[in-house]
């Protein structure tokens, strides 16, 4: 079974809370295939604000290039309180 419109995610982890297990968990539990799944998610670490800067500018191109069409960031605003 297949379920949305063939594009996949990325998930920008600025606060190093990204688990494979738990979206493989939560793709079983839909009936969906864990490791096609899996696959469909792109994974960004960013370590600081200036990083997340940078990700951000860059997204237009992986955006089109990687047929994104969910975008996930953890948080924003956790990495600029760090930079303070």
């Amino acid at each position: 079974m297949t379920r949305g419109n063939g594009g996949s995610a990325l998930y920008i982890d600025t606060e190093a809370t990204f688990r494979p297990e738990r979206l493989y968990q939560i793709a079983e539990a839909r009936g969906l295939d864990p490791r096609e799944a899996l696959k469909k998610v792109i994974f960004c670490k960013v370590y600081n604000s200036s990083h997340l800067e940078l990700a951000v500018k860059s997204l237009g191109k992986h955006i089109e290039a990687q047929n994104i069409k969910l975008l996930v960031v953890d948080s924003i605003i956790s990495l600029h309180r760090l930079s303070l």
